[in-house]
């Protein structure tokens, strides 16, 4: 049986912590651009639309698994319907994302011990990749402030390659570590993030339930379903494939 030598990591939920995080800054960029578009009233629907909801995150939402490209355009949908525009606010959204990453900095927290974990996979030769729906002036300050950012041997964000679950991502992992799909694993906490292993063909997708997703959302399109990557060393310090089968599960995919 073939090696696995890859782990291709979603970040948000699945090595840092989503709710905290990503509710603040989307309720202050939503509250912030309705107030320079004069249309408060709008604010409430905005979040609904790109996944927040009584104060929650929606699991496969535009927040929990979108672009920013998606976030826009599902800002300018509604705005367009109000016989707004919001064009020339596009650049603006992009950096006003970023500038309230830097604000909430103090709120971008691992899931786990990641310095911990990433090290012992390291140690055992293992080859670490990110594929995010992030941008990657985000991306990398989150992996700083996490202290993690040396351990990757590859960054895949959606504002330079194709976003999941199209499995560009992966290929341009593969390519880096010259890896083949069977020899890497896909961990993420939502659909898309399995889904993009399936088209991937990747070995295993591991679905995790640190972020948006419950168990019953992540069942058909998982090999593996753990509460936290810590999971994937076990104690005994073998690897979750090598003490446990994998459950069956089905060949679901969406490249759109």
């Amino acid at each position: 049986m073939t090696t696995i030598k890859g782990i291709l990591f979603d970040k948000d939920g699945t090595i840092m912590s989503f709710h905290s995080l990503w509710i603040n800054i989307a309720i202050d960029l939503v509250t912030d651009l309705c107030e320079k578009m004069e249309t408060p009233y709008l604010k409430r629907r905005l979040l609904a639309e790109i996944g927040i909801i009584d104060h929650r995150i929606m699991p496969d939402s535009i927040l929990a698994a979108g672009t920013t490209k998606d976030m826009t355009l599902a800002f300018q949908a509604i705005f367009n319907q109000e016989n707004k525009r919001i064009d020339e606010h596009v650049i603006w959204i992009e950096e006003q994302l970023y500038l309230l990453m830097h604000k909430h900095v103090s709120k971008i927290e691992p899931t786990t011990d990641v310095v911990s974990l990433f090290t012992s996979l390291k140690n055992k030769g293992i080859k670490l990749g990110i594929a995010t729906a992030d941008d990657q002036l985000s991306t990398s300050l989150c992996l700083k402030q996490l202290n993690a950012h040396h351990f990757f041997d590859f960054v895949g964000t959606s504002d330079i390659y194709k976003k999941k679950p199209d499995p560009h991502i992966f290929q341009q992992f593969c390519n880096k570590t010259q890896l083949t799909p069977e020899e890497v694993v896909v961990v993420g906490d939502n659909i898309t993030d399995l889904v993009f292993a399936l088209n991937a063909h990747a070995r295993y997708g591991i679905g995790v339930l640190s972020g948006t997703s419950q168990k019953k959302d992540l069942e058909p399109y998982a090999h593996f379903i753990i509460p936290t990557i810590q999971d994937i060393i076990k104690p005994n310090g073998l690897l979750l494939w090598e003490t446990e089968s994998p459950i069956d599960q089905a060949t679901c995919s969406d490249a759109s």
